[in-house]
């Protein structure tokens, strides 16, 4: 754990532990089914090794850190349905918490945006992720004081205080650990092809790779496969939009219940959704508007539409404007705002929903291409301004094939500007997408 002040300038940290654990379980007692699913997960942390019982007692002048926690609910998960988070963020008697003294680390992967976008260059595609990707890593012991915490399965039972002994999710330096031990096992194996894919194909713990045929995807997964089960990370959660892919993986690895999505449920890809049967991209929104709209009900909800590529981008940019205004006419964060807006915004939400109703194919490319076009267009109006790009294949026989690869777009500058001025933002945008 990289530390930039020495752990000495910790305070007490057990108290307020106590007193949010004890929170925490009237919270449990008042939801049976919460309060089985948060003992289920500590149970497994305790029985795989992640966290282990402190024999001896409690010590206030020793260098520790007791972390509070608590349960977040992802019933849109396969697997984890809770996951317990560690609050290293939470102030010692001191004032300083864990992360305070933590470094973050740099980013040693690529951004989300060019992962996506090489996704949609691949004719075969896979996408996978880490099973418990910051539990697969050891924490030096001489630094696991700092990562306590204090609970117990039973409230009759007197409080009891455990280690966890990996990198632990909350912690400031966790993502830089996890992400920088994957990074470097690319310099393991000697296949340039699995060193690419490890490093360049990896958002945190989700894999998302392809190729150009069946037999160079099957190759490289199994590389990555034997690379990553090296460290004890386990790639689980298997889908591509070739079936004999699946096959192959699933008899490398030895999991006869890999299969094809191909009922159309539901599938993120970092947060894109994506039909591995159709090899679509497309969107669920499910946005509901209460009575009372404020700034940061607007916020709130408009931030549920994840459009990294920008697909949809004049669907949404309705939405940056009425952003806008609200800032213009400073508007505090729960002011309620005026029944013209209301009526605005309840009309962006209800056409948003249309959406549901896209497929944008994930592939932008196509088969027997002898020639590939970049075609950039950008434009202005005094409102917004924004620059998308299309693939345009020409094929073998003549015939051409477009797609729309990506699009960004910017609201205009509260300071009146030209059309042409902002005509050039536009092109500059474009020129930025490109470039990526």
């Amino acid at each position: 754990m990289p530390l930039k002040e020495s752990p000495e300038v910790l305070g007490n940290s057990y108290t307020i532990a106590k007193r949010r654990l004890l929170s925490l379980e009237r919270k449990l007692d008042k939801d049976p089914n919460l309060k089985h699913r948060y003992h289920e997960f500590m149970r497994e942390y305790l029985d795989l090794g992640h966290m282990t019982e402190n024999n001896n007692t409690y010590v206030p002048n020793e260098t520790n850190y007791f972390l509070p926690h608590h349960g977040v609910i992802r019933e849109s998960s396969s697997s984890t349905k809770l996951r317990v988070v560690f609050e290293a963020n939470v102030p010692s008697s001191s004032g300083k918490s864990l992360n305070d003294i933590q470094r973050v680390g740099p980013t040693v992967q690529d951004d989300l945006f060019s992962i996506i976008l090489r996704f949609r260059q691949h004719k075969f595609v896979v996408t996978a992720d880490i099973e418990k990707m910051y539990r697969a890593i050891w924490l030096n012991p001489v630094q696991r004081p700092l990562q306590q915490i204090l609970f117990r399965f039973d409230a009759n039972e007197p409080i009891k205080s455990y280690t966890l002994n990996t990198a632990t999710y909350g912690t400031a330096s966790a993502p830089y650990l996890a992400t920088k031990c994957l990074v470097s096992l690319a310099e393991t194996t000697s296949d340039a092809r699995v060193q690419e894919a490890i490093r360049h194909d990896f958002f945190v713990d989700d894999y998302l790779g392809g190729g150009d045929s069946v037999e160079s995807v099957v190759e490289v997964s199994k590389g990555i496969i034997e690379t990553l089960k090296s460290a004890q990370f386990n790639l689980r959660k298997w889908q591509s939009n070739n079936f004999e892919i699946l096959k192959q993986i699933s008899e490398l690895q030895g999991d006869p219940n890999v299969t094809l999505n191909l009922d159309n449920s539901p599938s993120k890809t970092l947060g894109v959704y994506w039909n591995s049967s159709s090899d679509n991209l497309y969107f669920e929104i499910n946005i509901k508007a209460g009575n009372k709209i404020t700034k940061r009900t607007i916020l709130s909800l408009i931030s549920q539409v994840f459009d990294p590529l920008g697909l949809v981008g004049p669907c949404t940019v309705e939405t940056k404007i009425l952003i806008q205004k609200l800032w213009i006419n400073k508007y505090e964060w729960d002011q309620e705002v005026p029944q013209h807006i209301k009526t605005l915004f309840h009309e962006i939400i209800n056409s948003l929903h249309n959406l549901n109703q896209f497929n944008i194919p994930r592939w932008a490319f196509s088969d027997n291409i002898i020639k590939t076009e970049i075609h950039t267009f950008s434009d202005a109006s005094e409102r917004a301004y924004g620059s998308c790009v299309y693939i345009r294949t020409i094929r073998n026989d003549g015939t051409a094939h477009v797609c729309l690869l990506t699009s960004k777009n910017k609201v205009a500058p509260i300071k009146p500007t030209t059309i042409p001025r902002l005509e050039l933002c536009g092109a500059l945008l474009g020129t930025r997408l490109c470039k990526k």
